[in-house]
């Protein structure tokens, strides 16, 4: 019960600081915050999902060949170990991996983080230091080259679309599949 407490406890104190940075830089950031403009943007985010979903489980598969270290439940063990309801388990496995992150990381990282580099970077370098940061904070060497090249399509979708809800509907996707991927016998990737 200590590891559930502890990721929604750092989930909600990540969330909290992304808000306040957000409402300090509120005017480079806020207008990120609307639907883009052509709409299918944010279909194009769900189905990037899959395409990222599919290279994670390629890149693990690798990885687990390679070094033999298998991370499979990475993201339910603590959840399904707690002494809680499955369901209410279940529930807060999805809002600590996929609703929180999905959400903060992207107004954190392609909002906050990218426009103040964008002050004193080109956009390329930018989206490099954006992804490599993103990469970086998840402090695990078995996603970083599947979390860099994630941070990169997700810079991109903002890129092209103006908008943070394409990158936020990829991240929340990719990581319910996730999710799903690890309690459900069966599920693709």
């Amino acid at each position: 019960m200590f590891e559930v407490r502890a990721a929604l406890l750092t989930d909600g104190l990540f969330a909290i600081v992304s808000l306040i940075a957000l409402w300090c830089v509120r005017r480079d950031v806020g207008p990120m915050l609307r639907p883009p403009r052509e709409r299918r943007w944010l279909a194009y985010g769900v189905g990037l999902s899959l395409v990222t979903y599919m290279l994670a489980t390629l890149l693990a598969s690798v990885w687990t060949a390679m070094f033999g270290q298998d991370d499979t439940h990475y993201y339910t063990d603590a959840f399904m170990a707690a002494d809680l309801p499955m369901g209410l388990a279940i529930a807060l496995c999805f809002v600590s991996v996929a609703v929180f992150p999905a959400v903060s990381e992207e107004i954190g990282f392609r909002g906050v983080i990218a426009s103040a580099l964008r002050r004193t970077l080109d956009r390329r370098e930018a989206t490099l230091v954006t992804a490599l940061l993103f990469a970086s904070i998840h402090i695990n060497p078995f996603m970083f080259v599947n979390l860099f090249l994630m941070g990169l399509v997700l810079a991109f979708l903002v890129a092209r679309c103006g908008s943070l809800l394409p990158g936020i509907a990829l991240h929340f996707c990719h990581n319910a599949f996730c999710v799903l991927h690890e309690l459900v016998p069966g599920f693709p990737g």
